[in-house]
């Protein structure tokens, strides 16, 4: 399989959404994020295979929800988590260049 390329910072949105039902259907959603409809059925592929994520479209409510959230508590913290750990390094290696 290709590898893919994936922007963090849609696929954070994308979660965010998702988690406060707020996504539309896949046309609306694929705006909101602005990106094509088929490039939305790549990322919303790549929170299942990834992060282990279940989403269903819920045409009552005309939305996207998880049926079972990603792998870690949100996506948002696993980001985070990279980030406070760069930052860490980034530090130590600041205080040793001292």
């Amino acid at each position: 399989m290709p590898t893919r390329y994936i922007d963090l910072r849609k696929l954070i949105y994308m979660d965010f959404l998702i988690s406060r039902g707020c996504t539309g259907n896949a046309n609306e959603f694929a705006k909101r994020l602005n990106i094509s409809r088929s490039t939305f059925f790549e990322y919303k592929a790549c929170l299942r295979d990834d992060f282990s994520a279940e989403i269903e479209y819920f045409p009552l409510s005309n939305t996207y929800r998880y049926t079972k959230k990603p792998k870690a508590a949100s996506i948002i913290n696993f980001i985070d988590d990279k980030i406070i750990e760069e930052f860490k390094n980034f530090l130590k290696n600041t205080n040793q260049e001292k």
